[in-house]
C-alpha cells in the first residue's frame, strides 16, 4: 500500500503528489479516487464479477459510504431502480439528494439553525420579549452563560488568575485541550506530532485517543506530509482505503 505506508518517500522524499505525477502522470486527487475504487471493488466481489461497477466515476457515489456493507446495498438497490446491472452515477443518488447540504459548511449552518429552534422552542415559558432574536445572538448567550459557568469553577484559583474576557477563556480552553492531545498522540513519536494547536483542533473533537491517533495518521497518509493542515483532514477522517 504506497500511499497509507507512505513507500513513495523512499523516492527522494517526495510526496505523494509529486510521486503520482513522476511515476503515472496523474494528480494526486485522481489516485485517491482510483484507490478508493479500487477498495470498493474488493468490497462488492461477493456480488459476483457481473455485478461489479465499471468505471470509477460511474460507482463514485458509492465510495462516500462508510462500510462494505451499505456500499453493497447501495449498489444493488440502484441496479434494481435503473433496471440493469450498471447503473449511472445518477441512478445512484438518493431520491432526496436535492434536500441535502452541498457542503459541510451549509451543513454547520444547518445544524445552528435546528440548534436555534429547540433552544427557542425551550425557552418560550419566559415570554416571547425574553427570546433571542437571532440565532447568532442566542450563540453569543450560549457563550456567555459558559463563560460564567467557567469562572464559577475557577473562583477558588484567586480573581488575578481569573480570564478577562469570554474570548481568552475560549483560547485557553483551546490550549488545553490541545495539551491533552499531544499527550494522547505521544506513542506515535515526536516526529508525528501536529504542530499547532490549530492544525489539530479538528482531532480534539474526537472522543478516544484511538481515534485521535487513527484519524491523524489518516490525514497524513492522505496529505503524503507529516503536519497536515486541519482542511486537509477532509470529509473522511475514518475512511481506510487500499492501493496496489
Amino acid at each position: 500500500m504506497i500511499r497509507d505506508k507512505r513507500l513513495y518517500r523512499d523516492t527522494k522524499g517526495k510526496t505523494f503528489e509529486d510521486f503520482c505525477q513522476e511515476r503515472f502522470g496523474i494528480t494526486r486527487v485522481h489516485a485517491d479516487r482510483r484507490i478508493s475504487f479500487a477498495g470498493l471493488i474488493e468490497n462488492l466481489k461477493p456480488m459476483g464479477p457481473k455485478n461489479l461497477p465499471a468505471r470509477e466515476r460511474q460507482a463514485r457515489p458509492l465510495t462516500a459510504l462508510p462500510t462494505p456493507e451499505l456500499q453493497a446495498e447501495a449498489w444493488s438497490n440502484a441496479q434494481s431502480a435503473a433496471g440493469k446491472d450498471q447503473p449511472s452515477a445518477k441512478d445512484l443518488r438518493p431520491r432526496g439528494l436535492k434536500n441535502l447540504p452541498a457542503t459541510e459548511r451549509q451543513a454547520r449552518h444547518a445544524d445552528r439553525r435546528i440548534s436555534f429552534v429547540s433552544l427557542i422552542e425551550n425557552l418560550k415559558p419566559l415570554g416571547f420579549k425574553n427570546l433571542p432574536a437571532t440565532e447568532r445572538q442566542a450563540r453569543h448567550a450560549d457563550r456567555r452563560i459558559s463563560f460564567a459557568g467557567l469562572i464559577e469553577n475557577l473562583k477558588p484559583m484567586g480573581p488575578k488568575n481569573l480570564p478577562a474576557t469570554e474570548r481568552q477563556a475560549r483560547h485557553a480552553d483551546r490550549r488545553i485541550s490541545f495539551a491533552g492531545l499531544i499527550e494522547n498522540l505521544k506513542p506515535m513519536g515526536p516526529k508525528n506530532l501536529p504542530a499547532r494547536e490549530r492544525q489539530a483542533r479538528p482531532l480534539t473533537a474526537l472522543p478516544t485517543p484511538e481515534l485521535q491517533a487513527e484519524a491523524w495518521s489518516n490525514a497524513q497518509s492522505a496529505a503524503g506530509k507529516d503536519q497536515p493542515s486541519a482542511k486537509e483532514f477532509g470529509a473522511n477522517w475514518h475512511q481506510k482505503s487500499t492501493s496496489n
